[in-house]
């Protein structure tokens, strides 16, 4: 009753206010309610440079703070706008029907006349209350607030506002750390993180595998289209759980966790490096790290590799530490984290980075022991250093292994009479090691080539990086880090299978290596800042070539990839100044070009999504429960997560036979050919197939 009554008086206040509009206020409002965009703080940051520095930071932590928080409240209430409830909405301006609780427009405007009144008296003050004030008015006379929105958006702008201010001392001599280790990640890692469907093969498997775990109330058996997947181990699947348990199915829940881990990652990264190699240092890295292609890409993916690179890291990196310092509490760390990455991935979260620990330990005693004269005994001695691993403290680091990871294992073969283990440790790691089950086969380069492409725009900087590295490889760290990159980059060129996340869990500690080598000056910077400008160029010409054929509507607008790399690279050459800063800069514009405005312009060809929109449809009409949908030479691995049916994939002898009422999804081409009578149901051109996609019901035969 309190509730029907309360929706009343918020709806009624909003149509009184919205109701009393002329074309005069239509002006004016239009032009106030834009004081509340984003936009409004770049001009406000340019006046106050001149006549208050001391306010730039609270005001921009402020706008971030609030924007953050109303963000974050809007994907969780997911309240509709007043346009989408009635019919008689004075709008001006965009149509909005979506995410109206609460005002983003109000907090921002609230955190700005907070900070800007600040120590202010008179009339400036109320001058500045009154715009803000005048902000939230408008949102409602404009129809795209209810009255609700804008007092708890006004709300949290004040807070937020009186938050920045009060801590800015706080903000100001920690304002490099937030920016680098998490605003920046943040950004990257979730802006418009549900904007972009599942493309990518991987993501929409794993998502839908973890939506029928959580559908069959069953977290130890993984399924793929109602079979058993033997792919992936459980962890991130029950990551992607925990997130449809909090949010609901969706792109977002199933990406959350990625994101997270990635913020988690860069984090890890800056506070190891921070302790060893100095705060300057310890920033570059961390910088490195999300804006790398590869970096970006995978912590905005729903895949099993960000918790992977997040726990052979943190092994990584606690081994280090347990045997520099000689603390065990960092070799437990070491072995619960390699626990976690096998659970994560399987045996090669457990062999690799246990290989880069052994590695270490072999070839530090082998320095410290190397003369000319004597190259066996130095070898001997590294050999002989390899017996800590039989140690207790060792051997109980092997007991915690298998305790974390071997139960699951266990419990998950006996379940499936072995079929799991069967396909998981013979199929996908011992099969996919010696023979290629997916991605590119060929020459070892390959592997390196991937390395180059997935780190740009850092990538440019790699060959000097490494050789500087190995002249100093009788440092412990930089022969720590420098053998973490170059085992792993010997076990995949080594391996059938070369796909390219495979080396992202080297980017730590390239990330580090690069960092290092930036931090000391870089000698032939003018050469690799030259590669990025024709890096950037070559982005544009190729992405030209390729988008005439496959971009469609998005051409022109996909050659702007590579402006910020091309621009970024002669700025820097100019005033060879700022490199590193330029190049970050670059690669943050590119990956928001990429996520918040390309990639989800794509969505308008997104196939799996029209055509579950079609069996929804079908599944509320029909009075028989709609169970199986049925392909014949058009498939794509995303109808399993979007449909939500099993999908049944047929040859043509199965067509003739198929029983009335079916729901089949094939081609127009594929289908022309079959003397069967069917209710066409939709119809659309894939650009990508360049064929005419069929949605069809059939009837009696």
């Amino acid at each position: 009753m309190f509730n029907i009554e309360f929706f009343d008086l918020n709806s009624g206040l909003f149509k009184l206010i919205n109701n009393h509009n002329n074309s005069f206020l239509d002006i004016i409002f239009y032009f106030i309610t834009y004081l509340g965009s984003g936009w409004i703080i770049i001009p406000i940051i340019l006046v106050l440079y001149k006549i208050e520095r001391e306010k730039i930071l609270p005001l921009v932590s402020s706008y971030l703070m609030s924007g953050i928080i109303v963000q974050i409240i809007k994907f969780l209430s997911d309240v509709p706008r007043p346009a989408a409830l009635f019919d008689d909405v004075h709008i001006v301006g965009e149509i909005l029907r979506t995410d109206s609780f609460p005002s983003g427009h109000t907090a921002t405007a609230m955190a700005l006349f907070y900070v800007l009144s600040y120590r202010k008296t008179g009339y400036l003050k109320i001058f500045l209350l009154i715009l803000a004030l005048a902000v939230g008015y408008s949102r409602i006379y404009v129809g795209a607030h209810f009255p609700l929105d804008i007092v708890i958006g006004g709300i949290i702008g004040y807070l937020a506002g009186y938050v920045s201010i009060k801590y800015n001392d706080f903000f100001s001599k920690y304002k490099k750390e937030l920016l680098v280790t998490l605003l920046i990640p943040a950004v990257l890692f979730f802006y418009r993180l549900d904007a972009f469907p599942f493309y990518i093969v991987d993501e929409a498997r794993n998502a839908e595998a973890a939506r029928e775990m959580l559908e069959r109330s069953d977290f130890l058996v993984p399924t793929y289209n109602y079979e058993l997947r033997t792919d992936k181990p459980p962890l991130h699947y029950w990551v992607f759980i925990l997130g449809y348990k909090l949010f609901g199915v969706s792109e977002f829940s199933s990406r959350a966790g990625s994101a997270i881990i990635g913020i988690a990652t860069v984090l890890l990264v800056y506070l190891f490096v921070l302790r060893l190699l100095g705060r300057k240092t310890a920033l570059i890295s961390a910088l490195l790290l999300p804006t790398a292609l590869y970096g970006f890409l995978i912590f905005r993916m729903a895949v099993p590799d960000p918790y992977l690179i997040f726990f052979s890291t943190l092994a990584l990196f606690s081994f280090y530490l347990g045997i520099v310092n000689n603390a065990y509490k960092y070799i437990l760390i070491f072995y619960v984290s390699l626990g976690l990455a096998v659970l994560t991935k399987g045996p090669v979260g457990f062999i690799l980075p246990f290989g880069v620990a052994s590695a270490f330990i072999f070839f530090r005693e082998v320095l410290n022991n190397y003369k000319t004269d004597r190259k066996i005994w130095s070898l001997l001695q590294g050999i002989k250093s390899l017996r800590i691993f039989l140690t207790g403290r060792h051997i109980v680091g092997y007991l915690i292994v298998g305790i974390i990871a071997i139960p699951w294992y266990v419990i998950v073969s006996i379940k499936t009479g072995g079929e799991f283990a069967s396909g998981f440790f013979l199929h996908h790691n011992i099969e996919r090691f010696f023979s290629s089950l997916e991605g590119p086969s060929g020459p070892f380069f390959i592997t390196l080539l991937f390395l180059l492409v997935g780190f740009s725009p850092w990538s440019f900087f790699i060959v000097q990086t490494l050789i500087s590295s190995y002249k100093e490889k009788r440092e412990p760290l930089i022969l720590f880090l420098f053998l973490w990159v170059v085992l792993h980059v010997i076990f995949y060129s080594i391996s059938a299978t070369k796909l390219p996340q495979y080396l992202i869990p080297v980017y730590p500690a390239i990330s580090i290596l690069t960092a290092k080598y930036l931090s000391e000056g870089m000698p032939y910077k003018k050469i690799s800042v030259a590669f990025l400008s024709i890096f950037g160029l070559a982005i544009s010409t190729v992405l030209f070539i390729l988008g005439k054929k496959y971009a469609g509507e998005l051409m022109p607008w996909v050659i702007f990839l590579g402006f910020p790399f091309l621009i970024g690279g002669i700025i820097s050459i100019v005033f060879n100044k700022y490199t590193y800063h330029i190049i970050a800069a670059s690669a943050i514009i590119f990956s928001l070009i990429l996520s918040g405005w390309l990639m989800p312009l794509s969505k308008k060809y997104f196939m799996p999504q029209k055509i579950a929109n079609v069996v929804r449809e079908q599944a509320r009409e029909s009075e028989v429960p709609i169970n199986e949908v049925y392909s014949y030479k058009y498939y794509d691995p995303a109808f399993e997560y979007y449909i939500r049916k099993k999908i049944i994939k047929i040859k043509a002898r199965d067509i003739i036979s198929m029983p009335q009422g079916a729901l089949l999804v094939s081609t127009e081409d594929d289908l022309k050919d079959f003397d069967i009578k069917y209710q066409q149901l939709f119809k659309e051109r894939d650009p990508l197939r360049s064929t005419d996609v069929l949605v069809v019901k059939i009837e009696d035969n």
